[in-house]
């Protein structure tokens, strides 16, 4: 078994990701179609792969909880930022998502990872999938400087204000203990969230994932861009930065409460109440590595890991090799690929192909195939995208 890793290094738009999932899924639900009209042929579903990436500024809500709560649309309005863009561009994007959850936000300093996988072939149920989840973002975390991480009842992991046991033994494999949080010995939970879960799973094969906050990164295009991003002052974002940044001048006129985000992560999760939990917020790993470090320092002479180390695509690979481990996959059986080997227009039907190399033995490249990938949108008002079929005549089934 071989895990497959795509890491995309420059932020995408949230639709941009959903193509890419769903050219995977429409491999994996192909590969049943057939093996469901011939039950000789040998599966062969694509491997579990991982996508990475971080997204331009999006919010989105589970499809469930929005049919049974709809947001306005000077709510939307709210989110997306059209008043403060004096409606000439949105600030950020808004989604329906048909994963479990609530409302969440993802934006650039965000590692978003889905893993597109039959979890029959790994015998995980659902649950123990979020489990194991759960305990390769605490090791991604632990690897990167911040220990002190667990699980509550609320989905996602949290900071634990001590732990008294080792993260790499609490959170090991792919085991699902009978309860439902990991508490390492002498832990207790913090209000800071550092990474969300919310997962789909249809038809045995699963897709999105975690949202792990790496880093605030600072507002990109410029001062009129930057100050069209503010928050209220006293907010629990900005706490440490110091009076300086509080202080810090503008070119225009803002209200007295507020300040100018120091980053997308700050201003996005600012504006709502993430995954509907009152009384929490979020962080990110930067940050906490910092606290780390400072308590280190009081406490121990060991060298600790440099900052400068904490970038997206090192997180990205240390998160790659922790599920790897979680799926009892060698971390040399990685395999790197790049968009080409998920996305092509004109790739054959995985299907035909699949049915056409089992009956006959050709090579692909020998085939003449009648029918080629096409996209066509569902939904344009919820961006969601499927992989459809098309002949060459240009007709869908």
């Amino acid at each position: 078994m071989r895990l497959h890793h795509l890491h995309l290094a420059r932020p995408i738009p949230y639709v941009h990701s959903l193509r890419l999932q769903e050219a995977l899924l429409e491999r994996h639900f192909a590969d049943k179609a057939a093996l469901r009209k011939d039950a000789s042929l040998t599966s062969v579903a694509p491997p579990p792969t991982l996508l990475t990436f971080q997204t331009n500024p999006t919010y989105t809500v589970g499809r469930r909880h929005l049919n049974a709560n709809p947001l306005s649309a000077s709510q939307i309005s709210f989110l997306t930022g059209n008043k403060e863009a004096q409606n000439d561009t949105s600030l950020a994007t808004f989604y329906p998502s048909p994963r479990g959850g609530l409302l969440t936000y993802h934006a650039p300093g965000q590692l978003t990872a889905y893993l597109v996988c039959n979890l029959r072939t790994h015998n995980l149920t659902p649950r123990c999938y979020i489990r194991l989840l759960e305990n390769t973002v605490m090791r991604t975390c632990a690897h990167h400087g911040v220990p002190n991480v667990m699980t509550t009842d609320d989905p996602g992991v949290w900071l634990a204000e001590r732990s008294d046991s080792s993260v790499e033994e609490m959170a090991d494999g792919t085991d699902c203990p009978a309860g439902t949080s990991v508490v390492p010995s002498g832990a207790t939970p913090t209000s800071r969230k550092i990474c969300a879960i919310g997962v789909q799973v249809s038809r045995g094969v699963t897709s999105h994932g975690i949202g792990l906050n790496v880093h605030d990164t600072p507002i990109q295009g410029g001062v009129a861009v930057e100050e069209l991003y503010t928050l209220p002052k006293g907010n629990i974002y900005t706490e440490d930065l110091g009076t300086e940044y509080m202080q810090a001048p503008s070119t225009t006129q803002l209200e007295d409460s507020t300040i100018l985000a120091p980053g997308y992560l700050s201003w996005g999760f600012s504006r709502i109440v993430a995954c509907g939990l009152q009384g929490k917020s979020v962080t990110w790993l930067s940050r906490e590595q910092q606290h780390a470090q400072e308590e280190q320092g009081v406490q121990a002479t060991q060298p600790v890991q440099s900052t400068k180390d904490l970038t997206l695509e090192r997180v990205a690979d240390s998160l790659a090799i922790e599920l790897a481990r979680s799926l009892k996959i060698e971390e040399g059986d990685i395999d790197n690929i790049l968009e080409e080997d998920i996305l092509d227009v004109e790739r054959p039907s995985w299907e035909t192909l699949r049915i056409l190399s089992d009956k006959t033995g050709k090579e692909a490249p020998e085939m003449d195939l009648g029918k080629q990938y096409r996209f066509r949108d569902l939904r344009q008002d919820t961006g969601m995208r499927i992989l459809g079929f098309e002949d060459n005549t240009g007709s869908s089934s």
